[in-house]
């Protein structure tokens, strides 16, 4: 029930920003996750790419 919830809030959240310009992020307890995200708003946000556009992965040496 308490997921159902929190899920319904994190939906409406999202379905707030119709332009795409905000960054919605979900953190939960984990703290690497936590750090992850708060990594992704380090820059200016008129210097990051829509939530949309964005790939946080990593390439392996030489994979360019």
């Amino acid at each position: 029930m308490m997921c159902f919830l929190l899920q319904s809030i994190f939906q409406q959240l999202c379905n707030l920003d119709v332009k795409g310009n905000s960054y919605i992020l979900e953190a939960s307890k984990n703290p690497t996750k936590v750090f992850d995200c708060i990594a992704q708003l380090l820059a200016h946000p008129l210097q990051r790419p829509l939530q949309q556009h964005i790939n946080y992965s990593l390439l392996a040496n030489g994979s360019l």
